[in-house]
Order: C-alpha cells, then structure tokens, then sequence
C-alpha cells in the first residue's frame, strides 16, 4: 500500500524547509509541489527523486475547488498505486491550502498510512515581523471573505487578523488583487472601529534577504491602501479590558 507526507516548505523555502520535511521529499518516490518562486522549485526537484508540478492545474476559468479537486485525484492516483508520496506545499500545509487537508481526509477514509509536516506560516512570519504575541494579546482571525459573509462579532479589545485581502469575494484564482470591494470591508469595519483608529496592511516576505511590506493607514482611508494577492490586513485593539479583581483574587494574582 501506498503512504502520502504533506509538508510545507515554509514562507522561504529553501531557508525554511524542516530537516524533517527535507528528508521526507528525499525519501518518497514521487513529490508533488505547490510553490510561488523558482528558487524553491528547484530545490525540491534537485532533491526529490520524480518531481511533479502541481501549479500547472491552476487556471484562470476554473473555480480554485475545481483545480484543488484536481489535484487531490492526482496525488491519489500514485498512493492508489503503492508508491510513497510527498505533496510540498507553500508556508503550513494545513493552512489556507484546501487540498492539504482534503488529502489527509481522503487518506484516513482510505486507510492510508498519512503524516502532515508543518512550515513556517504567515501567521508566524506576522507575529515577528509585527511583535505580536497572541499568548499575551490573543488573536482573532479570519479570511476578509468569511468575515463580511458571517458579519463575525468581533471583540475590539482583542488583535484582528484578516487574511486573504487581495482575493476578496472570488472564486477563481485571478492573478490581480480585487479592490472594488476595500470600500465594502472599510464599511463594516467603521461599524466596529473608529475612522482614523489604525490599520497595518502586511505581506510577509517571500524571498530571503527582502523585507516585509508594512503599510500603515487607518479604516477611513483602506480603500487607498497598497495590495497584493498576498496581503493581510492587521487591526490592533482599539481599547483595553480591565482585569476582573474578584477572579484575579480567587486566582492569587495581582490586579493591578
């Protein structure tokens, strides 16, 4: 019987690769990718012993469920085969990568021997880059999309994250950032946040030696921000919440 490793190769793949993640690619009889640049392209095919592109499934007339759908089938028609598979994806292979987790799926359904490797993530590449600390801080997180679909309820006392702003309302994977619907999101966010209250547009870098794109601006002024298919909008908190005294007690801890 076949056996299926999904890995990420991080957010700068050559720099980022886990030894383990390395030794997996060079271990399987085929390895299947997934990744933006060149540079990380070619170290999976020098290392992986039959490499196999999987970004030749993207197309611009065909819905991203329709292409991940795709792909999963591929990568199982080797497994179906009895051959060990190693599918390398871009960043965490488990976030924001349908397919990833869909194999995974598919491979327990199936009784398939599957492992999930994690990378390097932009959630991670943020939290440095920002000095964010969701430990101390929490986090609230969501795909711009999910977050004016669901109208979520948002603390505004706690960081928000939203991801995937260039892609905003879409179902096919254009290679344009969408815009028209900043204004949409700015909106809903004025419905939470003061105007001028402060926003950071981020995009983690990809290459290693490049810095981070960091945009500061306010919700007002969103619309006219700097965007990229990678971007992600971070929005501090707009006020702190004070210590509960009478459970800090019962806690032994300060209140101060």
């Amino acid at each position: 019987m076949g056996s299926l490793a999904v890995v990420g190769s991080g957010m700068r793949g050559v720099t980022q690769l886990t030894p383990e993640s390395r030794s997996v690619i060079v271990a399987a009889d085929v390895v299947f990718y997934v990744v933006p640049d060149t540079i990380t392209a070619r170290m999976i095919e020098e290392l992986a012993n039959d490499p196999i592109d999987l970004g030749g499934l993207y197309s611009l007339d065909e819905k991203r469920t329709s292409t991940y759908e795709s792909m999963v089938d591929r990568v199982f028609e080797e497994v179906d085969a009895d051959r060990h598979v190693c599918v390398v994806f871009y960043g965490h292979p488990g976030v924001f990568v349908d397919p990833g987790p869909e194999m995974m799926r598919r491979a327990s359904d199936a009784g398939v021997k599957a492992i999930m490797l994690p990378g390097i993530s932009a959630a991670d590449a943020l939290y440095a880059d920002l000095g964010l600390d969701p430990g101390r801080d929490g986090i609230q997180m969501f795909s711009a999309t999910d977050f004016l679909l669901r109208r979520r309820v948002i603390d505004d006392s706690v960081p928000l994250v939203l991801w995937q702003m260039g892609a905003i309302g879409q179902e096919h994977g254009a290679s344009e950032p969408e815009r028209r619907y900043l204004g949409v999101l700015s909106d809903r966010l004025a419905e939470i946040y003061p105007r001028d209250h402060g926003i950071v547009m981020y995009e983690a870098a990809g290459i290693i030696g490049y810095p981070p794109h960091i945009d500061d601006g306010t919700v007002g002024t969103l619309p006219d921000m700097p965007l990229t298919r990678a971007s992600t909008l971070f929005i501090p908190p707009a006020r702190t919440v004070d210590v509960d005294a009478g459970v800090a007690e019962q806690l032994g801890l300060d209140s101060a």
